[in-house]
């Protein structure tokens, strides 16, 4: 399933907010996304974390998870599967 299949399927209850996904390489799956979506969407500027190692990058997506209005996710993501039970959700898009 391709991220902008997804970003279309998921409905957020407030779409006012931006949206953080929490993946590797997102800047080339953002193919297919239209503008008005691109606007909505943060992301980790890989280049800038060079640095990190893969836990550490892991991490800062969690800590912006664990804080969020809402998150969604993988059925099959342990990570997608601790946010949702830190925010008592059910929120998967597969």
């Amino acid at each position: 399933m391709s991220l902008s299949t997804v970003l279309n399927k998921v409905k957020f209850k407030d779409n006012t907010c931006k949206t953080y996904i929490a993946s590797s390489n997102v800047a080339t799956q953002l193919y297919g996304c239209d503008e008005a979506m691109l606007q909505q969407i943060l992301y980790k500027n890989e280049e800038d974390l060079r640095d990190l190692g893969y836990e550490e990058c892991a991490f800062i997506d969690f800590m912006i998870g664990k804080y969020s209005k809402e998150v969604w996710g993988n059925r099959r993501s342990s990570f997608s599967g601790v946010l949702n039970s830190l925010h008592q959700t059910n929120n998967f898009y597969c």
